[in-house]
């Protein structure tokens, strides 16, 4: 996919708000998540959620663009493994996947020259915001995690550089949670 002719934007989730960058503004888009709309990382009441995202968008005046979404670690639960050998890596997955407190979770293992880690996200807040983006006809390309940015570029370590996460996040498909946003949906028919 050509990004270079479609504006694109990060979309960059904390605990308690979202901050919109995009390639042609020079602030950033902010949207507050209030406790009775998002709750530890729940979403507490889908459609006030719903409603907030698309008021955002509107009051805006956003045109409609591609969007990544970037999980800070405040929003994701991360274990590292080092010197695990790898026969032992599936258990210490599964270990740290039970003690996730989400319903659903949405994981993914990120293996690296010297380490591997494990990122674990709420599958349900992020399928609410990918929905929500949709249905405003801003299609989401892909999740990924801010550890997993800092882990590939060092300089987004020190601050999140929301221009050079714009320049470079396209070429990090391979890094993005497995939520099937880059294939068609599989529609079952029977005759």
């Amino acid at each position: 996919m050509d990004f270079s002719k479609k504006q694109i934007a990060t979309f960059y989730i904390e605990k308690n708000k979202g901050v919109l960058y995009t390639t042609n503004s020079t602030a950033p888009f902010v949207v507050q998540f209030p406790q009775d709309v998002i709750d530890n990382l729940d979403v507490v009441d889908k459609s006030k959620f719903q409603q907030l995202l698309s008021n955002f968008i509107a009051k805006s005046e956003l045109k409609p663009m591609h969007v990544f979404v970037v999980l800070s670690r405040s929003v994701t639960l991360e274990k590292e493994l080092k010197d695990i050998p790898l026969s032992l890596q599936s258990a210490e997955t599964e270990k740290f996947l039970d003690m996730v407190l989400f319903h659903q979770i949405l994981t993914k293992t990120y293996n690296f020259s010297s380490k591997t880690i494990i990122v674990a996200a709420n599958r349900d807040l992020c399928e609410n915001i990918v929905s929500v983006f949709q249905e405003n006809l801003f299609p989401v390309i892909g999740i990924i995690p801010l550890s997993i940015l800092e882990e590939k570029f060092s300089v987004v370590k020190e601050k999140f550089d929301e221009k050079f996460v714009l320049k470079k996040i396209e070429n990090l498909k391979q890094y993005f949670l497995p939520l099937g946003l880059g294939e068609p949906e599989k529609i079952l028919t029977y005759n």
